[in-house]
């Protein structure tokens, strides 16, 4: 093979190095491009992470209240059924006075005539 020969046949064989170089050139920017919006992608799930969280504590704030509202109403409940039962004692022993003074009267029939002297 002759200088020239080999001179050639180096040259080729660099200028499919520059190919391959800038084909892996390209390959690299590539894989640039893909990390930068995986990078986003990631950014943005940690953002939606944040945003799921504090979603997740308003929510719990607003059971802790629920049971609180539903703690305040069985109490109340309780007392407005003490009440209810305590009138209703009242008015149970108002009717058994009454009961009582209606049978006086039915047995004695002078009660409510007016007498002559």
């Amino acid at each position: 093979m002759t200088d020239s020969e080999k001179l050639n046949l180096i040259l080729s064989e660099m200028h499919g190095m520059k190919d391959e170089i800038r084909d892996m050139k390209t390959d690299i920017r590539n894989m640039n491009t893909e990390m930068q919006n995986m990078k986003t992608d990631i950014r943005d799930m940690n953002t939606e992470m944040q945003n799921m969280k504090t979603d997740i504590r308003d929510m719990n704030t607003e059971m802790q209240n629920m049971k609180t509202d539903i703690s305040t109403f069985k109490v109340q409940t309780l007392k407005s059924i003490s009440e209810l039962k305590s009138m209703d004692e009242m008015i149970l022993d108002e009717v058994e006075r009454v009961h009582g003074i209606l049978d006086r009267h039915k047995n004695n029939k002078t009660i409510h005539t007016a007498e002559f002297y």
